[in-house]
């Protein structure tokens, strides 16, 4: 484990294998040194709730850096759960970097935020969600 970043490290020495029988057994998903994503019941990941993780990855091309937007397969439930990462990039944040358009709530832009003017083609950025089922 020497090559491990400390806090997947210390995640590691104190991971819980989940009681599968109890529907409430909370899970955490470690995303990135020091970062993790927001606890969720096990019923909800395991198909027993109505929502479902998604992540699409584009690689930007001309006609998406003119339109300043890329279109989701399925409508984000929640705001404040859409991750936008930029492929070799620092974290990105909802409200500054990039947010989901009011009318057309399938699409994630960066007009008028702090993105636009810096996404070029041939970026891949992935974009994380919890969608509807």
């Amino acid at each position: 484990m020497a090559d491990l970043d400390p806090v997947y490290q210390e995640l590691a020495q104190r991971a819980v294998i989940p009681d599968i029988a109890d529907p409430e057994t909370i899970l955490v998903k470690v995303d990135s040194p020091g970062r993790l994503y927001e606890p969720r019941a096990l019923s909800d990941i395991a198909g027993g709730g109505s929502e479902v993780f998604e992540a699409e990855t584009f690689t930007l091309t001309d006609t998406d850096i003119a339109n300043k937007y890329v279109t989701l397969s399925s409508t984000p439930l929640d705001t404040s759960e859409i991750e936008f990462n930029i492929r070799n990039a620092p974290y990105q944040y909802y409200g500054n970097d990039f947010k989901q358009d009011e009318m057309y709530q399938k699409r994630i832009t960066w007009e008028l935020l702090n993105l636009d003017g810096v996404l070029q083609v041939g970026d891949k950025i992935t974009i994380s969600y919890m969608r509807g089922i």
